[in-house]
Parts: structure tokens; sequence; C-alpha cells
């Protein structure tokens, strides 16, 4: 499972917007309806496909002794 974090961040003039990272290879935005909310819109599937291609890195392997 991708770790996923939501945050608040601001635009150029100031308002407001949410959003979600999950995954860490490059961006790539997905944008809603007006009626619709990030988690369960249309495009929450879509937006979770290249996310499990581009995992969150994880702890370093342990050394074999």
């Amino acid at each position: 499972m991708n770790a996923t974090a939501s945050r608040t961040v601001a635009s150029t003039d100031g308002t407001g917007i949410a959003c979600t990272v999950t995954g860490s290879g490059p961006a790539v935005v997905f944008v809603d309806g007006a009626l619709c909310h990030r988690a369960f819109g249309p495009d929450a599937p879509t937006a979770r496909a290249p996310a499990a291609a581009h995992p969150p890195p994880g702890p370093p392997p342990r050394p074999v002794r």
C-alpha cells in the first residue's frame, strides 16, 4: 500500500487548494469535477494506478551478515 499525504497548498493568489500526494514518481495531476471529492470521484481509481508503479521509498535494506 502506498503512503498518502493530504495537504493544502496556496495558489499564486493565495487561494487554498487541497491535494493528496501518493507515491514518489513524477507528478501527475488529476482534477475531478466540481461536485466530486478527490477520495471517491470518478478519477480516484485512475489516480491510484500510477502511484502503484512508483511507491514511496522504504527503509534501506539490512546488511547480510
